[in-house]
């Protein structure tokens, strides 16, 4: 089963992705802080990371950077409410998958789930 781990400082919006994505009956797993995202990505193992860029602490850019490193094989969505080019093409350097700017919709979230889905089972020889 695929699992997701939804990182953000906004509970409102780790609780809402969480919603979304449990009611497609995907596994969900959530931190609202980026060292307890690290825990969880250490402990849980998740395939997608579904990643705010900009938390007090811990960024977001820290938390891609540990997860590619222990986990190169994890595909992480990075969220951001800025649009900045240069982080986005950071982001994408050290290993994002993709890339929402905030207001994203829903759909756009599910698309590019899908997509790493499907590149995770062509991987995994999943049907």
């Amino acid at each position: 089963m695929i699992k997701f781990l939804v990182v953000d400082d906004e509970p409102g919006v780790v609780d809402q992705v969480r919603d979304f994505l449990e009611l497609r009956n995907y596994a969900v797993v959530t931190a609202t802080s980026g060292e307890k995202a690290l825990e969880l990505a250490k402990k849980e193992n998740p395939n997608i990371v579904v990643l705010d860029i900009r938390m007090p602490g811990t960024t977001g850019i820290d938390v891609l950077k540990e997860v590619k490193k222990n986990s190169p094989k994890a595909r992480v969505i990075m969220l951001t409410g800025v649009e900045d080019e240069a982080t986005k093409n950071m982001a994408m350097e050290l290993g994002a998958s993709g890339y929402l700017t905030k207001p994203y919709s829903y759909s756009e979230l599910l698309d590019m789930s899908r997509k790493l889905i499907n590149e995770i089972c062509q991987e995994e020889g999943i049907k």
